[in-house]
C-alpha cells in the first residue's frame, strides 16, 4: 500500500487563505502559523495522511531547524 504524504508551503498557504492572511497583515504572523498547524492537524486526522509543513524563510539568515508540532 502506498503512503500518502501532503507537503504544504506554509507561507504561501497563509498568504492565500483569507483568515490566515488577515492575521498576518495585522502583525500576528505567529498566530497565523499556529492556526494553520492546528487546521492541518485536524485535516491529517481525518485524511489519515502524513503532512510535512515547510516554513521556508528563504530571506531570513540564520540556522535552519526542524521540529514536530501537532503531529505534523
Amino acid at each position: 500500500m502506498k503512503k500518502s504524504i501532503l507537503i504544504v508551503d506554509a507561507y504561501n498557504m497563509i498568504g492565500n487563505w483569507p483568515q490566515l492572511d488577515k492575521l498576518k497583515k495585522s502583525d500576528r504572523l505567529e498566530d497565523a502559523r499556529d492556526l494553520l498547524l492546528k487546521i492541518l492537524s485536524n485535516y491529517r486526522k481525518q485524511a489519515n495522511t502524513e503532512i510535512i509543513v515547510v516554513f521556508d524563510a528563504m530571506y531570513v539568515p540564520g540556522m535552519t531547524k526542524q521540529y514536530e508540532q501537532y503531529d505534523l
